[in-house]
């Protein structure tokens, strides 16, 4: 639920199936966000021609290491940090649960900074 949706879910999939990480940790990470920019201005419906790879990626302020930073842009990724306030709202709530494919134990996760659903019995 929120403008991070389709970005959110697509981390959290790719880190916690394709990537074998920790389901805790990957919903604790920085979240991937949309760069929606002025939807009414003529600039954002032409961001819609432009391929995802080559689009300006949105960041939260203060979330990576800057030498991570400097090396993202050094492969030519365009970065447009996004204030905390802005990001909070952005990515919305998550609703995670995990099913054991041995025992059947359902399990949910939870964020201390972000807004879950969870509750699985």
């Amino acid at each position: 639920i929120g403008a991070a949706l389709i970005p959110e879910t697509i981390k959290t999939i790719l880190g916690f199936i394709g990537q074998k990480e920790d389901l805790n940790n990957v919903i604790a990470e920085p979240p991937l966000l949309s760069n929606f920019g002025a939807v009414s201005t003529p600039q954002f419906l032409r961001e819609f021609d432009i391929p995802l790879s080559e689009r300006t990626v949105s960041i939260p302020v203060g979330a990576y290491d800057p030498n991570f930073l400097m090396g993202v842009k050094a492969l030519g990724v365009s970065l447009a940090e996004v204030p905390a306030d802005t990001v909070s709202g952005l990515r919305g709530e998550l609703a995670i649960v995990t099913i054991d494919p041995a025992t059947g134990q359902k399990s949910s996760h939870e964020v201390p900074t972000l807004t879950l659903f969870s509750g699985a019995n």
